[in-house]
């Protein structure tokens, strides 16, 4: 947890930068500062102020982005729902970040919320944010995974069709080379690619 082992100097450093983040009409480039100086010294003391970081009109991505990767150090459920809202908010270019932050988290209670939000919303999310939502799931070793990926076998992405098939196979999830197949041979030949190269993978490593 991000309070283990604070010196009282951290604790008065982390108590200022707060101070400074909460300033009224702060601009961006003030608040990416503070956040860089805050990366360090974080506490769970630090995290209602990381999450209206996320949260203000006026912040842009940088400062979103750096207001996540804080709270996935700092850990918690306090800071790992900040994440969460952020990825809710389904904003183009916020969702993949936030989902990567709670994978950087590293807790049951980060995963979860990524393969729940995945399953409810994967499919609807434009390009970028869903490609990159597929990547950080694919460092998941979680069972519940597997049926996300299945769904994005015929993905308008080769990237994320790739990462699907891979994820499947490379696992030895039950029943993945007939659903890998079959998705193969409902695409084109060239869109179905990176899905028979997995395929031809997987049959070497089990000679």
């Amino acid at each position: 947890m991000g309070g283990a082992g604070v010196s009282g100097s951290d604790r008065r450093d982390e108590a200022a930068l707060i101070a400074v983040l909460q300033t009224p009409r702060l601009g961006n480039v003030e608040r990416s500062r503070a956040l860089r100086d805050l990366k360090g010294v974080a506490t769970e003391v630090c995290v209602q102020t990381l999450r209206d970081c996320i949260s203000a009109p006026d912040a842009d991505l940088l400062v979103r982005h750096q207001a996540m990767s804080i709270l996935s150090k700092v850990g918690g459920d306090d800071a790992i729902d900040g994440i969460c809202e952020a990825m809710e908010r389904g904003e183009q270019d916020l969702t993949g970040p936030a989902a990567r932050a709670l994978a950087d988290a590293g807790t049951d209670h980060a995963s979860v919320a990524i393969i729940n939000y995945a399953r409810e919303h994967s499919r609807e999310l434009p390009q970028p944010d869903r490609t990159m939502l597929i990547h950080v799931l694919s460092r998941l070793g979680d069972s519940r995974v597997a049926p996300i990926m299945a769904l994005h076998l015929r993905d308008r992405s080769r990237k994320t069709r790739w990462l699907a098939a891979a994820y499947l196979l490379r696992r030895r999830t039950v029943g993945a080379q007939a659903l890998v197949q079959a998705a193969a041979e409902d695409l084109s030949w060239f869109r179905a690619i990176p899905l028979r190269r997995e395929l031809r993978r997987a049959r070497w490593r089990e000679e």
